[in-house]
């Protein structure tokens, strides 16, 4: 096994910091999905009849339908702030370090160019293209954690409704919260940003001669 030259190691951080970018990038697109499907059966659950006393078989089925439907926005939301967000900005910190320290990292212009581009993806989608189509979206902290949550009044809340905050809502309501960022994250982000450089050191295996390979089938 041949330990990498500097040269070598410099640019195989330099994939690896692509690849920890798009995985950072792959999970607030997933998240943003998660936050538009729940967006929508907000609006679907008040389009809908109210359940009756005596559900028919077709109400049985949607009514599992739409649970199912909400378990997979849970899942979806759990994939991107467990093993997704948090493993992708620790390792992508943790390589941009790794660079900067094999003094390798080097300024051009298209790097700055691709970096803002990459700086306008990560915050103006959620934000600037999201957000606004969200149902009254808040985030805040709740039992230690960073939270996110969207809700909609029911129109007979709208009435009752005694104060400004737009969570105030004391009739019905259509309601969703979700974790940010939580012990868990926490920790697959420390993994990632703990063993993300190993990978830059990993020895190559050492490349076999023309003639080393002619006298072993000779």
């Amino acid at each position: 096994m041949a330990l990498p030259s500097a040269e070598s190691r410099a640019q195989r951080l330099r994939w690896l910091i692509i690849a920890g970018a798009a995985l950072l990038l792959t999970g607030v697109f997933v998240w943003c999905h998660a936050q538009l499907r729940t967006s929508a059966w907000m609006l679907e659950a008040q389009a809908k009849p109210p359940p009756t006393a005596n559900p028919t078989d077709q109400d049985v089925a949607e009514a599992e339908r739409w649970f199912s439907l909400i378990a997979s926005i849970q899942r979806e939301e759990s994939i991107v702030c467990i093993l997704l967000a948090p493993i992708g900005a620790g390792a992508l910190l943790s390589w941009l370090l790794a660079l900067a320290l094999t003094r390798k990292l080097r300024f051009t212009v298209r790097t700055i160019l691709v970096a803002t581009l990459y700086c306008a993806l990560l915050i103006g989608v959620p934000f600037g293209v999201v957000r606004p189509r969200l149902q009254n979206p808040r985030i805040w902290m709740k039992d230690n954690n960073l939270a996110f949550g969207q809700i909609r009044p029911w129109p007979s809340s709208d009435s009752r409704r005694n104060n400004d905050d737009p969570w105030a809502y004391p009739g019905p309501n259509s309601r969703a919260e979700s974790r940010l960022v939580d012990r868990y994250s926490i920790l697959a982000a420390v993994v990632a940003f703990i063993a993300a450089p190993a990978n830059a050191f990993i020895p190559y295996p050492k490349q076999r001669t023309r003639t080393a390979l002619a006298a072993r089938w000779s």
